[in-house]
């Protein structure tokens, strides 16, 4: 028995990416009750599950795509499992990788 199918969530976990990385498009962001705290809560095209963001991951999708959330409808991110140091237990958790906007054939790499 796996105990992430006993417990559920409605958020998605590191262990759901199963030691994969997914790249994901925004579609839409909100603002969710959690216990004390309200976070913000991305979800993705095609997926069912959110992601409530950490402080880190926010702010690491802000200085790429701004700090204006709204502008983030549409955009792309990978989204891999890493560890942290948590209460000094190193867990899994989720991180972002941001895939920056290309700006078309100057961003190839000329022939060598």
């Amino acid at each position: 028995m796996n105990v992430n199918d006993v417990f559920p969530s409605k958020y998605l976990r590191a262990s759901d990416l199963q030691g994969k990385s997914i790249k994901v498009k925004i579609a839409r962001i909100e603002r969710e009750k959690m216990g004390e705290d309200t976070k913000p809560v991305l979800y993705f095209d095609g997926k069912q599950k959110g992601m409530a963001l950490n402080k880190s991951n926010a702010m690491m999708i802000a200085a790429v795509y701004s700090p204006e959330t709204d502008g983030w409808i549409g955009k792309e991110i990978k989204l891999y499992a890493g560890k942290v140091n948590f209460n000094g237990q190193m867990v899994d958790s989720l991180k972002v990788e941001v895939i920056p906007p290309s700006d078309g054939p100057d961003d190839e790499l000329p022939p060598f």
